[in-house]
């Protein structure tokens, strides 16, 4: 099962993870696996609205639940936030090795957000795949959408702040963007709202520890879907014989 979290306005990343948000905001839990169909059924994005506040560190509680998660890293053109180190945050690369690797259809989704390229390199994700793992990607709209148009059967969660006033005290607490790229992503934060019908489940990050808790049971309800359980449905059934 495929399932994404998006973070409503803003997304950057995301497990998915629409918006302008990151896996500060739980906005890239995008799995192809956060579930436990089998191939293509396990893949999960997250995706949403920047400033979403749900950091890796708090993705600690869904691992807890989730044992088979992994986080997939995204590939970005943009320089270095400080702190930030190469393959863990991020793979930092120049805009002509990034287009290299489009040339070479590298990426599972790839998307240009404010001048910079950010992508989901498959190689990784393909390899967690097949050990049973569960993905997560941090990926903006963009990326979602290409996601969902090639695994339609994915779950999206878009995850967005309470109001915009919120949004705005919570990129500028990041203290990592400066007054006008903050009013871009403001500015942008209510028109990918309307992509919020796009996706299956919608959370509204008011309080962290609810919305991870929200995150869990939809993923809890995901993986004992009748559509994602073929093969256990299939044994029980020989039990009955």
């Amino acid at each position: 099962m495929e399932s994404i979290l998006g973070n409503g306005a803003a997304s950057s990343l995301d497990l998915g993870l629409g918006g302008s948000g990151s896996l500060d905001t739980l906005e890239s839990v995008g799995s192809r696996n956060l579930a436990v169909a089998q191939d293509l059924d396990r893949e999960a994005v997250a995706d949403g609205t920047l400033g979403n506040q749900i950091s890796h560190g708090d993705l600690a509680a869904l691992r807890e639940q989730f044992p088979n998660i992994q986080y997939s890293i995204s590939m970005t053109t943009r320089e270095p936030r400080p702190g930030e180190v190469d393959g863990v945050n991020y793979y930092f690369a120049d805009n002509a090795r990034f287009e290299q690797l489009l040339a070479e259809d590298a990426f599972l989704e790839h998307a240009k957000v404010y001048d910079h390229y950010y992508g989901t390199p498959k190689k990784y994700v393909y390899q967690m795949l097949e050990e049973g793992k569960h993905v997560m990607l941090e990926i903006d709209i963009q990326g979602a959408m290409q996601v969902k148009e090639r695994y339609p059967q994915g779950v999206f969660i878009y995850i967005v702040p309470p109001s915009r006033d919120v949004l705005e005290k919570r990129l500028r607490g990041r203290q990592t963007d400066s007054d006008d790229v903050i009013a871009g992503r403001l500015a942008k934060a209510r028109e990918e709202l309307d992509w919020i019908d796009r996706y299956d489940y919608v959370i509204v990050n008011d309080d962290l520890e609810k919305a991870v808790d929200e995150a869990a049971s939809i993923l809890k309800a995901e993986q004992c879907k009748v559509t994602r359980n073929a093969h256990r449905i299939a044994h029980t059934k020989e039990l009955y014989q």
